[in-house]
């Protein structure tokens, strides 16, 4: 068994005005067949969009009110909005809220290391 907590991780810049923090992996706790990290993004700021060829994703929003961008759809989130990410699908996450934007991200296979 092995654990992790958000606070004790150190989160690397993604985007504009944004940092991830990788909870879940096989380079933190040994995951092999999942990733989950959480993705906040301030005030205006935005991941860049990309894709993941072989990876399929969910992304919950915990906190927070944005727009995301999934394979040209758009998707007004907030608490509690669950967005699945086929596999090769474009997406991009966009705060248009007032606070801080805060989604849980889980990804099978692991994404890889940075």
């Amino acid at each position: 068994m092995s654990f992790i907590r958000e606070q004790e991780v150190e989160g690397k810049p993604v985007g504009n005005l944004g940092s991830l923090k990788h909870l879940a992996a096989p380079w933190t706790v040994g995951t092999q067949s999942l990733w989950l990290g959480v993705v906040t993004i301030e005030k205006g700021g935005s991941t860049k969009a990309n894709a993941l060829q072989d990876h399929e994703g969910l992304h919950y929003t915990l906190q927070g009110r944005g727009t995301e961008i999934v394979a040209g759809e758009k998707i007004e989130t907030s608490p509690g909005t669950c967005v699945f990410i086929p596999k090769g699908a474009l997406h991009q996450i966009i705060n248009t809220g007032t606070e801080p934007l805060k989604v849980l991200s889980v990804t099978t296979p692991p994404i890889p290391k940075p």
